[in-house]
């Protein structure tokens, strides 16, 4: 059963997992003070380098696209295909419950 979900959602969690540093580059090169009292690295001078600033933002708006645009609508497929074979199987099994 776990490789069965691994294989169906594996890029989707590899995905998440990479969002969680690109979040943080985004609260280290943020003007906001950190509301995280135990992350001390993120508080501090900002660097002058913007490009990981750039790219963690980019990962983010990607990220959600791939998740509006992908992983969404074959939620829903599988769960309209899943009704689907469901209401076709207990009607399969009703019948043969009448001979």
């Amino acid at each position: 059963m776990k490789n069965i979900f691994w294989k169906k959602h594996s890029v989707f969690i590899i995905l998440t997992v990479m969002l969680i540093p690109a979040v943080l580059i985004i609260a280290r090169y943020s003007t906001w003070p950190s509301i995280l009292p135990f992350l001390k690295i993120l508080n501090g001078p900002i660097p002058n380098d913007q490009i990981p600033y750039d790219l963690a933002i980019g990962y983010v708006v990607s990220y959600l696209f791939f998740l509006i645009q992908v992983e969404i609508p074959q939620l829903r497929k599988e769960k309209k295909a899943y009704l689907t074979l469901q209401n076709d199987i207990s009607h399969v099994i009703l019948q043969a419950a009448l001979i």
